[in-house]
């Protein structure tokens, strides 16, 4: 099947990078220790207008 919107702009939309929204996200911490935590979790909460990150939710 077709979607409205393909068929409308004439593309193929694409589903690859889609999240869950509040998902839980391993964020990699770069500045640890040989015994510190390698990752911080959060919640994906959806991506940055500003750029082409991703928004981070930190229950602290």
């Amino acid at each position: 099947g077709t979607m409205p919107y393909e068929v409308i702009h004439s593309c193929i939309l694409n589903f690859s990078n889609t999240h869950k929204f509040g998902c839980t996200a391993h964020i990699k911490n770069i500045n640890t220790g040989k015994l510190d935590p390698h990752a911080k979790a959060g919640k994906w909460i959806g991506f940055d207008d500003a750029s082409k990150g991703h928004k981070i939710y930190w229950p602290e």
